[in-house]
């Protein structure tokens, strides 16, 4: 882990000042309603903020309708990366964070940074719990006291799988006059 890039990370908060390009150039698509449609776009780029913090991101924007999305790194289920046509040419990327929700598309759409793969390393990392990292965070006590549990729970189910075992032998097996069967 690096512990530098994490806290360039943490202290991530506007997206950079290009994405206004890519609002633009997306605006034009809108034809004659190009104005309000950059107006739009001009209005969530001015309101846009991210924090990432140890538990997880949160993504929030708008001035009149205020949205706040969070999501912890322990629901995220995949991170995938998207540079079109307009943010390939000035240097930047979406990175689309998709949870356990059920809906198709992504939970949060971190958009209009230049340092979308330090971002995506960083959220690989929190989402991914590596070994070591399990064991900074569970001391050796409770580990143990798992494995206990889980021998205790094993030997139960041992004993539950004899039990059937058992009963099923038994069991006196049906012959086809008992059954219904013609002699």
């Amino acid at each position: 882990m690096d512990h530098t890039e994490d806290q360039a990370i943490f202290a991530v908060s506007r997206p950079h000042p290009n994405l206004r390009i890519s609002y633009l150039l997306r605006s034009l698509f809108w034809g004659p309603l190009f104005p309000f449609a950059f107006f739009i776009y001009l209005r969530r780029y001015a309101t846009l903020t991210y924090r990432f913090d140890q538990h997880g991101i949160t993504v929030s924007w708008g001035h009149w309708s205020k949205r706040e999305i969070s999501v912890l790194y322990e629901r995220i289920q995949d991170i995938n990366l998207r540079i079109g046509v307009i943010e390939r040419h000035i240097g930047l990327a979406r990175l689309e964070i998709q949870t356990a929700s059920g809906d198709a598309g992504a939970e949060i759409t971190v958009e209009g940074f230049q340092e979308y793969q330090a971002i995506q390393r960083f959220l690989q990392r929190r989402t991914r719990r590596e070994p070591n990292v399990q064991k900074a965070e569970t001391g050796v006590g409770e580990q143990e006291a798992l494995a206990d549990i889980l021998t205790q729970v094993t030997h139960e189910l041992r004993g539950l799988r004899e039990d059937l075992n058992r009963k099923r032998d038994e069991e006196p097996t049906a012959t086809p006059q008992e059954s219904g069967g013609a002699s």
